[in-house]
C-alpha cells in the first residue's frame, strides 16, 4: 500500500473508491498514514481473516474424505465384515417399513422386505435417469445458444 499523502489532492481509497481526508485516513502501529479510511481497513483486516479461517473448501473436505476411506480400507482385512452392521441395518429399515408391528412370520418378512428394497433402487434409478434426461436436454440448450466460433 502507499503512504497517505496529506498533500497530494484527490488521494482515493482503493477499497471504496472515496477521497480520503487527513482525518479520516488509517494510521497504523508506527504512526504512518495510508491511503485508506479507517472504517476501510479495518473491514478489509476482517475479511482478509474471514479468508484464512474459513476452512477447507469442499473440494478439500471431499479429498480429505477420500483420503480416510482409502486409509480405513487399506487397513482392514475383512471388507464385508466391516460393512456388515451398516447393510444389516439397512435391510432392517425395509423390514420395519413392511411390517412395523411384527405381525408377519420371518419369511413373509423378508419376502416382502426384499420387494420394498426393489421398489427402493427402482425409484433411485428413475430419479437418475430423470436427471441425465434434464441434463442433456439442459445442455442441448446451451449448445444452441453458444454462438459458432
Amino acid at each position: 500500500m502507499m503512504n497517505y499523502d496529506p498533500w497530494r489532492s484527490g488521494c482515493r481509497c482503493p477499497h471504496c473508491d472515496r477521497l480520503v481526508a487527513e482525518c479520516s485516513a488509517h494510521v497504523d502501529e508506527d504512526g504512518r498514514r495510508w491511503n485508506y479510511h479507517w472504517d476501510c481497513f479495518q473491514r478489509a483486516e476482517v475479511q482478509h481473516r474471514a479468508k484464512q479461517d474459513a476452512g477447507p473448501t469442499a473440494s478439500e473436505r471431499s479429498i480429505r474424505g477420500r483420503i480416510g476411506a482409502y486409509t480405513r480400507w487399506a487397513n482392514t482385512e475383512d471388507r464385508y465384515m466391516a460393512t456388515r452392521p451398516a447393510r444389516e441395518g439397512f435391510y432392517a429399515k425395509f423390514e420395519r417399513e413392511v411390517d412395523p408391528e411384527g405381525r408377519l412370520t420371518p419369511q413373509e418378512r423378508t419376502k416382502r422386505a426384499e420387494f420394498a428394497r426393489k421398489a427402493y433402487y427402482q425409484r433411485l434409478a428413475l430419479k437418475s435417469a430423470q436427471a441425465r434426461r434434464r441434463r442433456r436436454a439442459r445442455d442441448a440448450a446451451d449448445d444452441m445458444n453458444r454462438p459458432e466460433r
